[in-house]
């Protein structure tokens, strides 16, 4: 393979991180059966693209992390869905969204954790935190501070 070719495939992979080339599925278009108005109609937001970990320890998409953290730090408008699973194997989703400077939103869908008291939460945040765990770095979520609004 020529560095050319090494190059433009390097690129390409940043590029679909970063949500310039669209990615397998954007969050954006992202739904669950039953989401609430608040999920379903939600502002499109540049896309970082999404990760789906069928197992406890993946696999992780750092590509899209990586680029919805760096929107983040630089407090432009993006978002970044992750469908987790508990330790019971229940799967959860978050939708992460930066709106603007100081100003994050959090859907999160616990319709399908057995353990949970069901449905979805919105959290308005004026942060997130990094957060140490086994996900590739940067792994992030909620600040304490944020405000839970239960959707319906």
């Amino acid at each position: 393979m020529s560095r050319r070719t090494i190059a433009l495939t390097v690129l390409g992979l940043v590029l679909a991180g970063c949500g310039l080339v669209a990615p397998a599925q954007s969050p954006a278009t992202w739904s669950s059966p039953g989401a609430p108005a608040a999920v379903a109609s939600r502002t499109v937001l540049p896309s970082c693209g999404v990760e789906d970990a069928i197992r406890q320890d993946g696999p992780w998409n750092g590509l899209a992390r990586a680029c919805f953290w760096d929107a983040y730090q630089k407090q432009r408008p993006a978002e970044f869905a992750t469908t987790r699973l508990t330790i019971e194997g229940d799967p959860i989703t978050w939708i992460y969204r930066i709106l603007g400077p100081g100003h994050a939103e959090v859907f999160f869908d616990q319709t399908q954790d057995h353990w949970s008291a069901g449905g979805w939460l919105r959290l308005d945040c004026s942060a997130l935190v990094a957060i140490d765990s086994t996900a590739p770095a940067p792994d992030f979520g909620p600040a304490d501070s944020c405000v839970e609004t239960t959707l319906r």
